[in-house]
């Protein structure tokens, strides 16, 4: 197993690294932000058999920062902490975790006080204070990252939770959006390898997968192939209309979306694919590019291990079939 997970050095083979950070960015996702130690740790054992651990993450003076955190153990007895990114002392793909930070949480049945009948805590330091308590005072008297001497790192951090957050919270549709180019902002307009009706406005679909497909077909076709990602997004859309007819699909131009609206007697704010194949689920074009606002990108393997149920839409509530809307 140890060949399997880590490399001659010791270091994690980076096939499983990619693993751990789309496991960990999935979870984070799809339960709306926050350091997610203990999921995350379980999915880690359930996944590659690695044992699960659990203590207080503390300084190297012992000094509690999490009263109650959750990682894993290698086969050569290191830590594997996959969330420790959460704390802000090393960049988000460092995951082997430093002895100094880890031991048992200190609480009113189970401290040093009692090696009479837990032999193991014998001789371990102890101020007589339990660690929740300790971590709420040493929070309320030095402030928030108080165990930081250059908050780089956390802020990164807290700045990837935010978009987690308001991808799960936040009005309007969650979306997906495969690509292999880097940009912040959409703009409508076709590019050589586009996908149909690509000048309508910028294509999105509920569903994880198939934008991480998408992402990697263009990665084949340009000079990089580890570029694909996806973007997740929101938007602020009303009613999309649908269609189920995937030659209409393919087709729709600029005057058929006249005469849709014409035979309709409404207006509407983009078209979604209904049935037409795996390969459209969950597709829906959005005619304004302004109300799409791409809030992260995520890797290939994170859209993958996002859960596949459909729509996966955030905290939009379910929608009758032909009555795809955002917010009211």
């Amino acid at each position: 197993m140890t060949a399997d997970l880590l490399l001659p050095d010791g270091s994690i083979h980076p096939h499983l690294l990619r693993e751990l950070v789309a496991l960990r960015d999935s979870i984070r996702l799809e339960e709306g932000g926050g350091g997610m130690c203990s999921d995350v740790a379980r999915a880690v054992r359930d996944l590659f058999g690695l044992p699960f651990a659990s203590g207080a993450f503390v300084t190297p003076e012992d000094e509690p920062i999490c009263e109650a955190h959750c990682w894993n153990v290698l086969p050569d007895g290191r830590i594997l902490d996959v969330t420790m990114d959460q704390f802000g002392l090393a960049p988000p793909d460092a995951m082997i975790g430093d002895p100094v930070h880890y031991r048992p949480e200190w609480t009113r049945d189970y401290n040093p006080d009692h090696a009479t009948h837990y032999p193991e805590l014998a001789g371990r330091p102890w101020t007589g204070e339990e660690d929740a308590l300790r971590a709420l005072r040493l929070l309320r008297e030095r402030g928030d990252g108080w165990w930081l001497a250059d908050r780089t790192w956390l802020e990164a951090w807290r700045s990837r939770n935010r978009a987690f957050e308001e991808a799960r919270n936040s009005p309007g549709l969650l979306l997906f959006h495969g690509t292999a180019t880097s940009f912040d902002r959409f703009q409508v307009g076709c590019r050589e390898g586009a996908e149909a009706n690509c000048a309508l406005g910028v294509h999105l679909t509920s569903h994880p997968a198939v934008a991480a497909h998408y992402a990697e077909r263009l990665a084949r076709q340009s000079s990089d192939r580890d570029s694909g990602r996806v973007l997740v997004v929101k938007a602020d859309v009303g009613f999309l209309h649908p269609v189920r007819d995937r030659e209409a699909w393919l087709n729709t131009d600029e005057h058929r979306l006249a005469s849709l609206r014409g035979s309709e007697g409404k207006d509407f704010d983009g078209l979604r694919a209904v049935g037409l194949g795996d390969d459209l689920e969950g597709a829906c074009v959005i005619f304004d590019p302004d109300r799409c606002r791409i809030l992260l990108e995520i890797s290939v393997a994170t859209a993958l291990a996002l859960a596949p149920e459909a729509p996966w839409s955030g905290a939009t509530t379910a929608t009758p079939e032909d009555d795809m809307r955002g917010p009211a």
